[in-house]
């Protein structure tokens, strides 16, 4: 249990990939872990460039208060960009789901594949 346990936990709690790369399916998991960084960096490029218009002109980046990001970020660009902002929210949900998912399945095939070669038929009985 606990080897089909270990790849879930890694995929849920640190990101997409990193359970595949536990059940040595390495192909797979540098591509969601690519795949998942594109879309991460895409959705941070786009959420800062859509930001930037109703941040104060004389912005001190050591006086940035989480608050008034949070704020501007829910009132204008959630309100106004409805669609795309919902749609990379979307988007990197799947692939955390479908990284959880596949870890969990892959640990299983795996597990087979390990019990499979640890069972061998003797070879020329008595």
């Amino acid at each position: 249990m606990i080897t089909v346990l270990i790849p879930v936990l890694l995929s849920l709690m640190l990101g997409p990939g990193l359970g595949q790369l536990y059940n040595r399916e390495h192909k797979k998991g540098w591509w969601l872990i690519g795949v998942s960084f594109i879309v991460f960096l895409a959705f941070s490029v786009w959420l800062s460039r859509a930001a930037f218009p109703y941040l104060p002109k004389d912005l001190d980046p050591q006086s940035i208060n989480r608050a008034v990001l949070r704020d501007i970020i829910q009132t204008h660009i959630v309100e106004e960009h409805t669609f795309t902002f919902y749609t990379y929210e979307v988007l990197l949900g799947l692939l955390w789901v479908y990284g959880v998912v596949d870890a969990y399945l892959g640990a299983i095939r795996r597990r087979e594949r390990l019990s499979q070669s640890n069972t061998t038929t003797p070879e020329g009985g008595s």
